[in-house]
C-alpha cells in the first residue's frame, strides 16, 4: 500500500470531526517538494521572508504537516497544489476538483469547511525555541484597509489573521512571502467573520495582471477525475490562449507608492526608451504590463523609482522560448516576468525606507511548469528552473496502522 493511500486513509478519521475556526493547524513541519504528481492547480510560492516558512491548507491534520505542508528556505520559490473538493468534501477524493484561486468558508454551526486556496503560514522568527510569524495586515481603528507609511512595527496596529488567502494570482501565478514586524504580511483583508465563528483573513501579496497559457484551463469545479483532456503540467501553465508577454515589479521595498517601468521595444541591444509598467506601485503590491507580436522577445530591464530618479534598474531579461510548453511563435510569448524589489533588512521597524545596501532584487516567472525562479535575470532563459529543489523519490517510513492511530488520537484528544 502506498504512502498517499496510507495518508488519505488517516485523514478520513482525523478529518471527520468540525473543523473550529480557532482549531486551524499551523504546520511547522513540512516537505520542500508538496506538489509532486498532483493533477490540480497550483500557485507558485516565493519565500523573501527571511527565514524558513511553511504553508498547509488549514484542514490538514496536524499529524500529517510534514507530508502535507509546504516548507520553504528563503530565496526560494515552489508549487503548492490547490486541493479543493466538490461540496468540500475534503475526505473523498473523488470530490477532489482541478481548483483555482481565491478562500472561501462555508459554517454550520461551528463546523467550517475551507477551500483549497485558505492556508495557514508560518515563518520563523528564530530563537530557541524557535517561535513563529504568522500573517497580519497593518490597520486603523476599525478600518479593513491596510494602513501605510508605517514608520515604527513596533508601536503600529496588526490586524492578526486567522489564516490567509491566495487569490489575484492570475498571471503570474505567484504569492510572495514578506516579513513586516513580526508577521507574514498581508496586503487587504480578504474576508471575516464575528460571532458563533470568529476569523479574519488577508490576502497574500501577488503580482497583478492577466492570465495567458499554451492551453485553455478548464472549469474549477471540473472534477479532476474528468479532465482528461489537459496533463499536470498543462494545469500548470493554462490561460487564456492569446499571444502574451508580460513584464511585472513588485515592490516589497519601501511602505510607500513607487513607479516602474521597463525597456522599450528594440530588435536588438536594450531599448534607451521607457514604457510605463505600472504607477504608484504600492508595498507589498504587484503590477505590470504586456507586449505582443515581434516585440514579445525583446530584452527588456526594469526600472524602479523613489520620486523622479531611478532607484534601482534590474539586470536584462532576455526571454527564450520554452522547453516546458508547446511550440511558441515568439520567445516569451505566454511568459510572465517579474522583478521583486525588496529590502533584505528583514527585522526592520521602518517600512518606508531602505538603506542602498539593503535594496535587493529577485527574480521570478510563472511556472512552466516546475518554478521559476533566481537572482539574477538569468533565470528568464528557457523559463528554466533556477536554484528550486529537485523533487525527491518519497518512501513509507510509517506503516498505515500507525499513522491511523496518531489520527485516531488526535481525534480522541480534540
Amino acid at each position: 500500500m502506498t504512502l498517499l493511500t496510507c495518508i488519505t486513509l488517516a485523514s478520513l478519521v482525523a478529518s471527520s470531526m468540525a473543523i473550529m475556526t480557532g482549531n486551524l493547524t499551523k504546520c511547522t513541519s513540512g516537505t520542500a517538494n508538496l506538489v509532486g504528481d498532483t493533477k490540480v492547480f497550483t500557485v507558485q510560492v516565493c519565500n523573501l521572508f527571511g527565514g524558513t516558512c511553511y504553508m498547509n491548507h488549514v484542514e490538514t491534520a496536524s499529524a500529517n504537516c510534514a507530508t502535507e505542508a509546504l516548507m520553504l528556505e528563503n530565496q526560494m520559490c515552489a508549487l503548492f497544489p490547490i486541493m479543493t473538493y466538490q461540496n468540500n468534501a475534503r475526505t473523498d477524493a473523488s470530490k477532489l476538483q482541478v481548483g483555482g484561486a481565491g478562500c472561501s468558508v462555508s459554517c454550520s454551526g461551528t463546523d467550517c469547511k475551507f477551500s483549497g486556496a485558505c492556508v495557514s503560514v508560518q515563518c520563523s522568527l528564530g530563537g530557541s525555541p524557535a517561535t513563529y510569524a504568522g500573517p497580519a495586515m497593518t490597520k486603523t481603528g476599525s478600518s479593513s484597509s491596510r494602513t501605510t507609511g508605517v514608520t515604527d512595527t513596533s508601536t503600529a496596529t496588526f490586524e492578526v489573521n486567522t489564516f490567509a488567502s491566495i487569490q489575484g494570482v492570475s498571471g503570474s501565478k505567484t504569492v510572495l512571502l514578506s516579513r513586516t514586524g513580526n508577521y507574514v504580511g498581508t496586503y487587504a483583508r480578504g474576508g471575516s467573520a464575528s460571532g458563533t465563528n470568529t476569523y479574519t483573513y488577508g490576502k497574500l501579496p501577488t503580482i497583478a495582471g492577466n492570465n495567458y497559457g499554451p492551453k485553455a484551463c478548464p472549469s474549477a469545479t471540473q472534477l479532476v477525475s474528468a479532465a482528461t483532456a489537459i496533463t499536470k503540467e498543462e494545469l500548470r501553465m493554462c490561460g487564456s490562449t492569446g499571444k502574451w508577454v508580460y513584464f511585472g515589479a513588485a515592490n516589497l521595498l519601501m511602505d510607500k507608492g513607487m513607479n516602474a517601468k521597463y525597456s522599450g521595444d528594440s530588435a536588438s541591444g536594450l531599448a534607451t526608451t521607457k514604457l510605463v509598467l505600472g504607477n504608484n506601485v504600492a508595498f507589498l503590491n504587484g503590477d505590470s504590463a504586456y507586449r505582443s507580436g515581434d516585440a514579445m522577445d525583446d530584452s527588456r530591464a526594469v526600472y524602479l523609482y523613489d520620486g523622479a530618479p531611478v532607484l534601482m534598474t534590474s539586470g536584462t531579461i532576455t526571454p527564450a522560448k520554452s522547453t516546458g510548453m508547446v511550440a511558441q511563435d515568439t520567445a516569451g510569448q505566454w511568459r510572465f516576468y517579474t522583478v521583486v524589489f525588496y529590502c533584505d533588512l528583514y527585522a526592520r521597524t521602518d517600512l518606508t525606507t531602505c538603506a542602498e545596501a539593503n535594496r535587493k532584487m529577485f527574480y521570478v516567472a510563472d511556472p512552466n511548469s516546475a518554478p521559476s525562479y533566481g537572482t539574477t535575470a538569468a533565470m528568464s532563459g528557457g523559463g528554466s528552473t533556477t536554484g528550486a529543489l529537485s523533487s525527491p523519490s518519497i518512501k513509507p517510513k510509517v506503516t498505515c496502522s500507525l499513522l491511523a492511530a496518531l489520527a485516531f488520537l488526535i481525534f480522541v484528544v480534540v
